[in-house]
């Protein structure tokens, strides 16, 4: 079997203080304390910085990295391996047989569920579960639950004036989207739309030509633009 000039043999893990089983690898590493990593891991610090707040949890099979290859291979050598920092929040739970790929920045306290995998460069808030491939938040953890032992899980949805640039209020109910809606509706005297965490509009309100107010509610619901 062959050696690298780095004295390491290719193909085998090397000793790290998480598992045995567990593929921790690089010198870009930024690990904090009272993390757990399980068997079959793949933790990468190769190319880029890859950064572990304290609490986190990495569960069996997941893979965090800093680089890729696709590029590389696929110009035939042409063009360098891609590479980002990588960050996982602290008290941050990656579960199972999830990857979370280069470029991310997982908020503290958010989970990643079992087989999701997270696209590259994908920013996500504190407090946000992320599910699915590709991986999108699906709603928001309560922190007060939380700190009281509890699992709550809230439905997430955003309120937006359509043909404004500033950026979506994330609100955690649709009750609640619904009335933060009205008032900023009255406030603007502009369209005002709440959509859920796949895209779809629930709620539209708008001002109509009476010069009075409009609410339209259901999935996929219209409305003057």
């Amino acid at each position: 079997m062959t050696t690298r000039a780095d004295g390491r043999t290719p193909g085998r893990l090397t000793p790290n203080r998480f598992h045995d089983a567990a593929w921790v690898v690089g010198e870009n590493l930024n690990i904090a304390d009272y993390v757990w990593i399980g068997a079959f891991c793949v933790i990468d610090g190769l190319h880029d910085t890859l950064t572990i707040g304290p609490g986190a949890i990495i569960a069996s099979g997941a893979h965090l990295y800093t680089h890729s290859t696709v590029l590389r291979f696929g110009s035939e050598g042409k063009a360098p391996t891609e590479h980002l920092p990588t960050v996982i929040g602290e008290h941050v739970s990656v579960c199972a047989n999830a990857v979370v790929l280069m470029g991310c920045a997982i908020g503290h306290h958010s989970v990643i569920g079992a087989g999701a995998v997270v696209p590259q460069r994908t920013i996500c808030d504190p407090y946000a579960v992320l599910v699915g491939v590709p991986a999108k938040t699906r709603g928001w953890l309560d922190p007060e639950a939380l700190v009281r032992g509890e699992w709550q899980f809230e439905e997430g949805y955003t309120v937006h004036l359509p043909h404004s640039r500033e950026m979506p209020l994330r609100i955690a109910t649709l009750a609640a989207a619904s009335a933060w809606a009205g008032e900023l509706l009255a406030e603007r005297r502009q369209a005002v739309e709440v959509r859920n965490h796949d895209g779809v509009l629930r709620v539209r309100c708008w001002i109509g030509t009476d010069g009075k107010s409009h609410v339209r509610e259901g999935s996929g619901c219209k409305g003057p633009r």
